[in-house]
Formats: structure tokens, C-alpha cells, sequence
């Protein structure tokens, strides 16, 4: 970027992009994600995604680290795989509700099965929004976009393999 010193201080030429870059970081300074899930590859790759559009992100690959890391660190938002091999899912949820710091907190579920998020769709659930695996990067962004707490509605992923 272009920088020219005006009387003792740092004039910046392209304005806009600054104005745009300080909109985005105080968008997203704010919203701390931390995700919980035991497939490393794939918590390791959704965090650097994250990290790169501007979350503070942590990570725990198991359900007790993930009650340590949410004490401390109080997520704006958690993203939690319900099947974890140490503590499941839903009792994870329920534990993570326990705590003061996370009243406001929105939880997303992970799951590789479909039944499964059409069953809490019909009976209702205590996670504010479901995500099939592999998670689809603009389902993802789409939610972490939104208000935080605020349920939207997602488009189902088209299956690509029965277009041919």
C-alpha cells in the first residue's frame, strides 16, 4: 500500500480499502469461534479458514478439552461434531449450556449423517443450527455471517451426482 508522510504523519492513498479492512476486522474482532471436532485434518483446515476471514479461533479435539478451552475462553460461537469418541455430543451441549459465560453463545452441531439432522429438525433441538460433514464452506461462512444467535435458513447442498 502506498504511504506518504504529510506533515508528520502517515497519509494512506487508498482510503476505501482501509475504511473497508477496519469495517471487517470490527465486524469480526468480536466473534470468538471455538471448534470441537475429533477428525484433526478437518478442525486444523476449518480453523485456518476462519483465522483467515478474521475469528479468533480455538480448537479441542475431544469433549473435555473442550469444556477447558470454553471456560477460558467463551466463544461467541461453538462448533461441536456430536460424535465424539469421549463425552457425546449432546451431553457435551448440555454441559456447555451449564456455564455462565455461555448463555449468549450460539452452537452449531456437526454431523456426517443426514437422518440425523432431519430428526432434531422435527422434534426440535437445543443446538441453534445443524451442519452436515463434510461442512460445506458457504453453509459455514452463511451462518458465521448472520447474527450471531439468529437462526437462518440454508439451502440443502445440491447432489451433484444425480445431475448426470
Amino acid at each position: 500500500m502506498d504511504r506518504k508522510v504529510v506533515s508528520g504523519s502517515i497519509r494512506i492513498r487508498d482510503e476505501q480499502h482501509v475504511r473497508w479492512k477496519a469495517k471487517r476486522m470490527k465486524d469480526t474482532a468480536i466473534r470468538k469461534v471455538l471448534l470441537v471436532d475429533d477428525h484433526q485434518v478437518a478442525c486444523k483446515s476449518t480453523a485456518i479458514l476462519l483465522e483467515m476471514s478474521g475469528y479468533t479461533v480455538r480448537t479441542a479435539f475431544n469433549g473435555r478439552t473442550a469444556i477447558e478451552v470454553a471456560g477460558e475462553f467463551s466463544p461467541d460461537i461453538i462448533i461441536l461434531d456430536i460424535g465424539l469418541p469421549d463425552i457425546g455430543g449432546y451431553e457435551l451441549l448440555n454441559r456447555l449450556k451449564q456455564f455462565k459465560e455461555l448463555q449468549t453463545t450460539t452452537f452449531i452441531a456437526l454431523t456426517g449423517f443426514e437422518e440425523e439432522i432431519a430428526r432434531q429438525k422435527q422434534t426440535g433441538s437445543e443446538f441453534h443450527h445443524f451442519l452436515r460433514k463434510p461442512v460445506d464452506t458457504s453453509q459455514l461462512k452463511a451462518l458465521l455471517n448472520a447474527r450471531i444467535g439468529e437462526p437462518i435458513s440454508i439451502p440443502a447442498p445440491v447432489n451433484t451426482s444425480r445431475l448426470s
